[in-house]
């Protein structure tokens, strides 16, 4: 019942990428995300591919996040890996993404492609079915940057970003000074 111009970009996906990025599989993290609420989970849906139209561009965004696809020259900032992805779990099952500002250095990478990489550790943690159903908690650790080194600006793009495409639950955990997860409720 969404008209086709509001999924325009959706028709564009299921057009021009290759099966496997629209397919029931990728469907299914949208089902998951909503918990099965069809109507938000559409909504969810044609978000996520007008965000990532906008995150990538028209030439990009309908590739694989691979390294010879969307992510072509963005090799730097994957390997400064700002945002990583980690193999441990919360008590409720909830994968930990860590943020660490002192990884980043302004002078070699732009925000755009950091926020394409930021795009992919999400997508990659989403290869896990139980990620996909309990979400991920992404822990924010500033202690060893300098300020010269938190970058605002890309975190308010990753925000923005993240909160118009994310396909994931996630609850979001800043250790500031003195405060450590133990201390923070979700």
């Amino acid at each position: 019942g969404i008209s086709d111009e509001t999924k325009a970009n959706w028709l564009k996906a299921k057009e021009r990428c290759p099966p496997k990025l629209v397919d029931d599989r990728h469907l299914l993290l949208f089902l998951r995300c909503e918990v099965f609420h069809v109507d938000l989970a559409a909504g969810r849906l044609i978000k996520y591919w007008d965000k990532r139209v906008e995150v990538f561009g028209e030439d990009r965004a309908f590739l694989p996040l691979t390294l010879d696809g969307a992510l072509k020259g963005d090799e730097i900032s994957l390997e400064m890996a700002f945002v990583q992805s980690t193999e441990h779990t919360d008590a409720e099952g909830r994968r930990i993404i860590l943020g660490d500002p002192s990884k980043l250095d302004k002078s070699k990478y732009t925000r755009e492609s950091m926020v394409r990489a930021f795009w992919y550790t999400m997508h990659a943690a989403l290869e896990d079915e139980v990620t996909q159903k309990r979400g991920i908690i992404l822990l924010l650790f500033p202690h060893h940057a300098q300020f010269s080194q938190f970058d605002r600006k890309l975190v308010a793009i990753n925000a923005e970003s993240k909160q118009a495409g994310k396909l994931v639950r996630m609850y979001e955990i800043f250790d500031l000074k003195g405060l450590s997860p133990r201390h923070c409720r979700l």
